[in-house]
């Protein structure tokens, strides 16, 4: 009998010589999701475009290809990212197919609103599943498709290095990758009314999965930009590391934002974002105890609803059930 592989499409955007070097959330999450397989009696591999290629900012040592190099039955399913957008499905034809959305607001990537009304490929009769990793993305989907077979998947963080740090330094870290005129606006608002105290801004751009983690850890605060996103995973993980979160959700996150230990703040109220922030900076000078108390809310928070354990469980029980209803064998 012939074994059936699952075959997940590294984003395109990656899929260069130099893509092992691009720290990218979502190409983390496939591969951790083909390590999940592999140890729950799958076979699942990430194919990349070019030869050599894998991801190295993290650890892993999960299985790897190229595209090209790789020859697809029709007993196997080939997985695409919602970045493909347009070109999901333009190749393989005939082959089980999966779309592995991570922001639904990618989906109409490559469309545009000037031409006739479009029909993604989701509808196709190869795309056996979706699956997405957040309650607005299925929300977004099943609007937009009200018959799609949709399955979710709750993320979680490395436990072994987003972990729950009380002793922390003044510090407030940040990601610049996202809207970062955003970021420009807030942090020279707060430079610039001397709001800072003695806290210091320390931007997370480029780093390796282990220096994330020690930053999140040293810090009290984390100031999220994000925005739109499908999950939101860098605040899950500041979260999980007792950061007391503030700023955008990107709607994918506003499940986990709960105003009893994080600061939501609108899209674009930029005023909102620095006074907010600036008041924080005093309570956490002031009265460390409430922020303290955040602090521990949102690490428990995580570990309760976010947990590895769970997000296998999603993975196998998600990919068990594809595989029933296309007449795969697990």
């Amino acid at each position: 009998m012939t074994e059936t592989h699952i075959y997940f499409m590294s984003p395109a955007d990656l899929s260069t010589p130099t893509a092992g070097s691009a720290p990218v959330g979502g190409v983390k999450v496939i591969y951790k999701m083909v390590d999940t397989l592999n140890r729950n009696g799958f076979t699942a591999w990430v194919l990349h475009k070019e030869r050599g290629v894998r991801c190295d900012w993290f650890e892993n040592d999960t299985p790897v290809g190229c595209i090209w190099d790789t020859k697809i039955t029709a007993s196997d399913y080939l997985v695409y990212p919602e970045v493909f957008g347009r070109h999901i499905g333009m190749s393989a034809q005939g082959v089980r197919k999966v779309i592995f959305n991570q922001n639904c607001y990618y989906t109409f990537t490559g469309y545009s609103f000037r031409s006739q009304p479009c029909t993604p490929f989701y509808t196709h009769p190869d795309v056996v599943a979706t699956i997405v990793v957040s309650e607005d993305s299925h929300g977004y989907l099943k609007h937009l498709f009200p018959g799609l077979k949709i399955h979710r998947i709750r993320l979680s963080v490395n436990s072994d290095r987003f972990s729950y740090q009380a002793c922390k330094k003044n510090q407030i870290c940040f990601m610049p990758r996202k809207n970062e005129q955003d970021v420009n606006q807030v942090v020279n608002i707060l430079k610039t009314r001397q709001a800072l105290h003695d806290f210091d801004l320390i931007a997370i751009d480029g780093k390796s999965e282990m220096e994330v983690a020690r930053i999140m850890r040293d810090s009290k605060f984390f100031l999220s930009f994000g925005y739109p996103e499908g999950f939101a995973l860098p605040p899950l993980e500041a979260m999980a590391c007792g950061c007391v979160v503030v700023g955008y959700h990107g709607m994918g996150g506003q499940e986990f934002f709960k105003p009893e230990f994080s600061h939501p703040i609108a899209h674009g109220d930029i005023l909102s974002y620095a006074r907010t922030v600036e008041e924080l900076v005093r309570r956490a000078v002031e009265q460390p105890e409430g922020i303290e108390a955040q602090s521990q809310q949102a690490a428990a928070f995580v570990r309760e609803h976010y947990s590895p354990r769970i997000q296998e469980r999603d993975i196998v029980e998600t990919w068990t059930d594809i595989f029933k209803t296309s007449n795969g064998r697990v």
